[in-house]
């Protein structure tokens, strides 16, 4: 693994560990979908590639959609992120 895609890969930790309470499986009381949908953005920055850019508004979209359990969204969608990560 490169050294940048180590700190995607960690970012995705620590947005994790931000949006989430422990043992990550709720979110944490009063965080919203439009919060949690603007810390994910900030992770845009950590990549450049066409895959990084789609995966990190894919999530965003994925949280902002009501229809979708929350919890769900995030934790499903950190997965599908980290992959683009390397």
């Amino acid at each position: 693994m490169t050294n940048a895609a180590q700190r995607r890969f960690d970012a995705i930790g620590d947005v994790i560990e931000y949006l989430m309470s422990e043992p990550w499986i709720t979110v944490k009381p009063g965080m919203t979908r439009e919060e949690a949908a603007s810390k994910i953005g900030e992770l845009d920055a950590l990549g450049r590639t066409h895959r990084w850019k789609v995966a990190i508004a894919t999530w965003q979209a994925v949280v902002r959609d009501e229809s979708r359990p929350l919890e769900h969204a995030i934790t499903q969608w950190a997965i599908f992120t980290s992959h683009a990560s390397f």
